[in-house]
């Protein structure tokens, strides 16, 4: 059975004057607000992924039944890129990917047998 949800109009939010200035200066200094640097306990955990993982030629779903999530020791990695982006305000989610997997996957497991991709549509990272 296919459903189709549509979300219904947009309604209109009316802000009372007195308020706009508040809102205004609130989002203002949110963004002048320098990033804070990654916490140690995201750059020394265990990171679990759980998803469509491949290597080569092995492509599974990592976290299941079959085959435990893939483990990932943070501290052995070099998070100075990574972190560079984040402070500057330029860390983007294909950033960050591309970051993890060449600086942090694979200083802790290698390359593999081609390099790692993830080729799902979602993953579950948990830090422990």
């Amino acid at each position: 059975m296919n459903m189709a949800f549509t979300s219904p109009k947009p309604v209109p939010i009316h802000v009372r004057r007195s308020y706009r200035d508040l809102i205004h200066t609130a989002y203002e200094n949110v963004a002048i607000v320098p990033a804070e640097p990654l916490p140690d306990q995201m750059k020394d955990g265990q990171f679990e992924i759980s998803g469509l993982v491949r290597t080569g030629a092995d492509e599974r779903e990592r976290g299941t039944r079959r085959a435990a999530p893939l483990r990932i020791d943070a501290s052995r990695g070099d998070w100075s890129d990574i972190e560079a982006l984040w402070l500057a305000g330029d860390l983007r989610d294909d950033d960050f990917e591309d970051r993890f997997i060449d600086d942090i996957i694979v200083a802790d497991i290698g390359e593999g047998t081609d390099g790692w991709e993830f080729s799902g549509r979602t993953y579950s990272v948990e830090l422990r």
